[in-house]
């Protein structure tokens, strides 16, 4: 098995869904994981389970409902989104697998820019 890595410019939350979506059908039959990289114009999204009363009436970006994701998001201008399409070995789980690329992640910002990551369980399941 093996990653292949697919850089496309920009993309909105609603496309980058549709790419998913598509990608995990056809991921099924496929050796290779995907990663893509992306980034989003300017805009906020929500997963259907976010609380929005701490939402203003007038946002200055579209706010879009999203599958993917906890609370409420900001995307800014220049903010690299990674999406993995990954097949998760047997015993591996969802919360196994977010829990490595976190971990993945802060070790990254610690190693390399001497920046103190941390986690935040942003949903009641924890992931």
């Amino acid at each position: 098995m093996r990653l292949r890595a697919i850089w496309i410019d920009r993309l909105t939350i609603s496309e980058l869904e549709g790419i998913l979506s598509r990608q995990s059908k056809k991921h099924l039959s496929s050796s290779d994981d995907l990663l893509f990289l992306l980034k989003h114009p300017p805009s906020f999204s929500y997963h259907k389970e976010a609380d929005l009363k701490h939402i203003k009436s007038s946002l200055s970006y579209p706010l879009i409902k999203a599958e993917r994701g906890g609370g409420v998001m900001y995307h800014d201008e220049g903010q690299l989104v990674l999406a993995p399409v990954v097949k998760l070995r047997e015993g591996f789980g969802v919360p196994e697998y977010v829990y490595a690329l976190e971990e993945t992640m802060i070790r990254a910002l610690n190693e390399l820019f001497s920046i103190k990551g941390f986690r935040i369980r942003w949903s009641k399941d924890g992931y």
